[in-house]
């Protein structure tokens, strides 16, 4: 069995990049996409070669990544080879009696685009071909290594076999002595990656990153006839929650005016106090709260005869009824009732044995992540994905209410690239709509908001709720910017804009009567509306010293057939 071990090779210093490895893109520093996309790889060792302190601190965070030695200093300046990096780590292992790997995977931090599909597609090619070596390369205008994968056979790297074409890689900054020849070269589309050596480069990746993160929602998540993905409508929740206070006639009139609102999706809260709280809880007041915890719940709670008839209301009306169990007991409930999905709160996200209750239902879960660090949600991702459950992941802040800057729509970003197989969504407690917008133009598809009838009602989440009004506003303004959001990306002409150019658009005309055989200057020559001649006022320098053929007045327009 072929042994492939991964170098992930980071240096402190950086001449064109200061602190390059940690420096933030997308809210993430440059070399822990290289932590991440080696998880669970076909790579049977990864190991970190580093005089970064900051470096080996977050890889902390990351079990699979071994930190056997701090770089020495003779191998961590701009003029070290990488091949003696290399050297230096192979030899680590075989002086401490390691078996070592038939082939070294050097694992640069400067392509931050590599998936864990990168390297184990690599890892496979290695096997069933056994190059000597591999680089990976851009196809362009022309060709040039990008720095996704670079591949050498550890007895190569370490007898230095001759190579017979050294000037083929001299270009590169990687210094190839000791590589063979016989490369074998994977040729990737010019978009696909880009190894970040300056400014520029940092800035055109994030760029890209920022592009496939809002375009990669492809997913889709399908809530009894409605399917959700960045095709459809933006899907909004109206959050009824406990606003109802235990009382019937609050909840169905909630109900209808979400109705009536355009909205098409209510939803509600199903607990059961003595079974998702101990009695501890009657001591602890929520913040905004003047009651315990326990005793608002309690108050609040519904039977489930009176859940059936909401449910039903809802259902009559082509709604759809969603609830957010907080106990296993409240699942099976629901589960009775034949809800069509489930909605899980942020408290809830971290508790593994209800959300794998839940998930043996088979049917769609609509995830909040409030409170949850990204490990904690990585965790509960793995057991909707082994249960292989349609799921939504909801960016959100559980601050009653969440000040606008406490917000943080970056870590719509994160749930993104981090969980490209989740639909995203935002459940919001700030004020108003307006995070709503925001939320959606960086890709979220589903929105949750507490809702109520009225705001003079009194209500654990009033004040974080909006009203009818807002609410059609928000579905309303949702569409719009789904209108707005169409197009492809690309800056050019649109057909229907010819008409707007035809008057706006300046082409060059004279500045004086002109005579047949004079030399045009440049202040002969004035750009004026309309779109009527040959050349536009960006085509100056073409005509200067061009002769006129014919006389002409001032004010008349410049033609080709009028130029020698």
């Amino acid at each position: 069995m072929i042994k492939i071990w991964g170098i992930i090779t980071a240096r402190k210093g950086s001449v064109r990049l200061p602190s390059k490895n940690i420096k933030k893109i997308i809210n993430k520093p440059l070399i822990e996409y290289t932590y991440i996309a080696t998880k669970d790889s076909k790579l049977d060792k990864i190991i970190l070669s580093t005089d970064c302190e900051e470096c080996i601190k977050l890889s902390k965070k990351y079990n699979h990544i071994e930190v056997p030695f701090i770089r020495p200093d003779h191998l961590s300046s701009a003029t070290s080879k990488h091949i003696d990096v290399l050297k230096h780590c192979i030899l680590h292992y075989k002086n401490n009696n390691v078996t070592l790997p038939e082939y070294i995977f050097v694992l640069q931090p400067t392509t931050p685009q590599r998936t864990q599909e990168d390297i184990n597609y690599i890892c496979e090619y290695v096997k069933k071909y056994k190059p000597k070596g591999l680089t990976t390369w851009t196809k362009d205008n022309t060709d040039y290594e990008n720095g996704l994968a670079f591949i050498i056979k550890t007895d190569v790297l370490l007898n230095e076999e001759p190579i017979k074409n050294h000037n083929k890689y001299e270009a590169c900054s990687w210094n190839y002595s000791g590589f063979p020849d016989d490369i074998h070269k994977v040729i990737y589309p010019n978009y696909k990656i880009v190894d970040i050596d300056e400014l520029e480069d940092f800035e055109y990746v994030e760029f890209l990153m920022k592009k496939k993160g809002k375009k990669q929602t492809r997913n889709t998540i399908k809530i009894g006839n409605r399917i959700i993905n960045n095709e459809s409508k933006p899907f909004v929740i109206a959050e009824i929650g406990i606003n109802h206070e235990g009382c019937m006639k609050k909840a169905i009139k909630m109900i209808y005016d979400a109705y009536y609102a355009g909205c098409e999706c209510v939803k509600f809260q199903c607990h059961i106090a003595n079974e998702e709280m101990t009695n501890e809880a009657k001591n602890i007041v929520p913040s905004n709260a003047n009651n315990s915890i326990y005793d608002i719940i309690d108050r609040c709670s519904l039977n489930k005869e009176q859940e059936l008839l909401l449910k039903k209301t809802v259902e009559e009306l082509g709604m759809i009824y969603l609830c957010t169990p907080f106990s296993i007991a409240a699942a099976d409930r629901l589960e009775k009732l034949g809800v069509q999905a489930y909605k899980i709160g942020s408290g809830e996200m971290n508790n593994l044995q209800l959300i794998e209750h839940v998930a043996k239902f088979g049917k769609p879960m609509l995830v909040s992540t409030g409170m949850n660090p990204l490990h904690k949600i990585r965790k509960t991702v793995e057991l909707l994905e082994k249960y292989k459950v349609q799921y939504c992941l909801f960016h959100c802040v559980s601050m009653y209410p969440t000040p606008y800057d406490k917000v943080n729509l970056p870590g719509i970003d994160d749930l993104k690239y981090e969980f490209p197989n989740a639909i995203i969504g935002l459940s919001d407690h700030s004020i108003g709509i307006t995070s709503c917008f925001g939320a959606y133009m960086k890709g979220c598809q589903i929105f949750e908001k507490h809702y109520t009838s009225y705001k003079s009602w009194s209500g654990p989440d009033i004040e974080i709720s909006i009203t009818p009004e807002e609410l059609k506003s928000l579905i309303e303004q949702l569409d719009i910017l789904k209108e707005c959001n169409k197009g492809d990306g690309r800056l050019e002409i649109q057909k229907e804009e010819q008409g707007t150019i035809d008057f706006a658009f300046c082409t060059l005309t004279s500045t004086k009567d002109l005579k047949e055989g004079h030399i045009l200057q440049k202040e002969d020559l004035i750009a004026k509306r309309p779109n009527i001649g040959d050349f536009l006022a960006e085509d100056i320098p073409k005509l200067i010293g061009k002769t006129l053929q014919k006389d002409i007045r001032k004010d008349e327009k410049i033609y080709k057939y009028i130029l020698l």
